[in-house]
């Protein structure tokens, strides 16, 4: 995966929390789901037959899951090249963290993570993924 920006890079790793919350409220429609009906019809509030719903849904899981595992290895790269870097990003991103609470977790000024920690993440990514295979972790320090 490469990006034109540093933004374009941001705003597909924002959107693992929107995918995060639709995951859920699928996986819950899911399990949420009972014994079909023996009706001569059974059918959803569109009219389509549950089956072709319940399939549907599945399908829509499945490609969160893929996408949003790309998201977590995309930011897995970095782990190897500064793992602080891997660590921050992987708390904003994956677990939802604000910057004042990564700050606090890692005992650092939230000026230091906000000023230097999150934008050198945010770099060290960028450019792994703009060219992953010609970056080795001594170019990155």
């Amino acid at each position: 995966m490469t990006f034109d920006t540093l933004d374009a890079m941001l705003n597909w790793l924002a959107q693992y929390r929107p995918m995060y919350y639709h995951y859920i409220a699928l996986d819950a429609r899911l399990t949420g789901i009972r014994s079909p009906s023996f009706e001569e019809s059974p059918s959803g509030h569109d009219g389509r037959p549950l089956d072709a719903r319940i399939i549907d849904m599945i399908q829509d899981k499945e490609e969160l899951e893929d996408k949003m595992e790309e998201i977590r290895l995309t930011i897995a790269m970095v782990k190897d090249i500064r793992y602080l870097s891997y660590s921050i990003l992987w708390e904003k991103f994956v677990m939802f963290k604000t910057l004042e609470e990564i700050a606090l977790m890692h005992h650092y000024s939230v000026d230091h993570v906000k000023h230097e920690l999150y934008p050198r993440a945010k770099l060290d990514l960028f450019r792994l993924v703009q060219t992953p295979h010609q970056t080795t972790p001594e170019q990155m320090l």
